[in-house]
């Protein structure tokens, strides 16, 4: 398939030979069946992984408010086809939690798939996240659609492997019905659920939960065992630096697994912490640490991981180089009890470094009109 696929895009780039309208027309539709099949082998690549019990999640601490509308602004083209308005409605509250980015990026990209093959034209699709009282310590994501809605009895089946509704074979041949499948499997993963609701002709609204991260729970222990905090606190960065080719292949992913592996198992002075891996969607990523010792000493901390983390590498990785950075937080007076106030600004210190702080709520919506696309509050990606 990708041999295919290499040849129809030297055909269409016309490195072989001009084309006339004709000729670009057939091989848009040879492109398009070429990302059809692809798509389709993945799937059921990922099904035998997930039969298996071989499909692998790598999470970590994430930001819903970076990931969501970057998931949606991949469908604006198609959605602006059909006059179809895509929004977001994106709590603070229930914006950071403990996931796979690329993994709950498929899962809402299948979402919002699904949505705009079964929403007709001029229709609306949202995502939205909030905290689930029911729930503690769960964040309920969903995307919600005003198509033609599921029947009572395919609810109940929506998720199982292969099934398709036959109300809809014949309009959409699309899929092998494996998508619902893969994003149940995915979030159990993750320890979260998905579940659907719909009314035939009103539309459907799919759920999945995920687990909160709470930065509180982290950081308590350590100020509450480091008072009274004499002489400040510091914050380690720990970057992996690769060139372009390794951070966007498997080859990076793997990189940094390794060194977060290296990195648990060295032994930190007392009472220092590594946090929990942090990430934002598609970018490489940066681990923490939180040291209550003087700079200096902080400083050669970060001196001695960067030797040693970064000397263990192997020939694919030779690409790549372990950095550090020391930030220095706030230095306290002897007489400072207030732990809530250290904890504000040690949380917000590791947040604006770790890229995961958003100040306020995050609503925006891709309106489309006369097959045009204008944004309202479209956030820079």
């Amino acid at each position: 398939i990708t041999a295919i696929y290499q040849f129809v895009t030297i055909l269409s780039d016309e490195i072989a030979g001009p084309l006339n309208d004709e000729q670009r027309e057939y091989l848009g539709i040879v492109e398009r069946n070429i990302k059809q099949l692809q798509a389709m082998v993945g799937d059921l690549l990922e099904a035998a992984r997930a039969t298996g019990n071989k499909l692998t999640v790598d999470p970590r601490v994430m930001s819903l408010q970076h990931l969501a509308p970057e998931v949606l602004c991949n469908y604006r083209a198609s959605a602006t086809a059909k006059s179809i308005t895509l929004s977001a409605d994106l709590s603070t509250q229930s914006s950071v939690v403990i996931g796979d980015p690329v993994r709950v990026k498929q899962v809402l990209s299948n979402l919002i798939d699904n949505a705009l093959k079964f929403t007709p034209p001029s229709g609306r699709i949202e995502i939205k996240t909030r905290v689930l009282e029911a729930e503690p310590g769960m964040v309920c994501v969903s995307v919600t659609d005003n198509g033609c809605g599921i029947s009572p009895d395919a609810t109940k089946r929506v998720f199982d492997r292969l099934y398709q509704e036959e109300a809809f074979l014949n309009t959409n041949r699309k899929g092998l019905g494996l998508g619902l499948y893969l994003c149940h499997e995915l979030i159990t993963r993750q320890g979260g659920r998905i579940w659907v609701n719909s009314k035939l002709g009103e539309g459907s609204t799919f759920y999945f939960t995920l687990p909160t991260f709470s930065l509180r729970d982290v950081l308590m222990p350590f100020i509450q065992s480091n008072l009274p905090i004499l002489g400040g606190i510091a914050v380690i960065s720990v970057n992996v630096v690769a060139d372009d080719r390794i951070t966007t292949s498997e080859i990076g992913k793997a990189v940094w697994g390794e060194k977060w592996d290296r990195l648990t198992r060295f032994h930190l002075p007392t009472k220092t912490i590594l946090l929990p891996r942090m990430t934002i969607a598609g970018h490489p990523e940066r681990f923490f640490l939180i040291s209550p010792n003087h700079m200096e000493m902080s400083k050669q901390l970060a001196q001695q991981i960067e030797r040693e983390i970064g000397q263990h590498r192997r020939q694919a990785d030779s690409q790549c180089n372990v950095k550090t950075s020391v930030h220095a937080v706030a230095k306290l007076d002897e007489e400072c009890a207030d732990i809530d106030g250290i904890f504000n600004i040690l949380s917000r210190e590791i947040l604006n470094l770790a890229e995961l702080r958003v100040d306020g709520e995050k609503n925006f919506e891709v309106v489309t009109k006369n097959n045009d696309s204008a944004s309202r509050n479209l956030p820079d990606l």
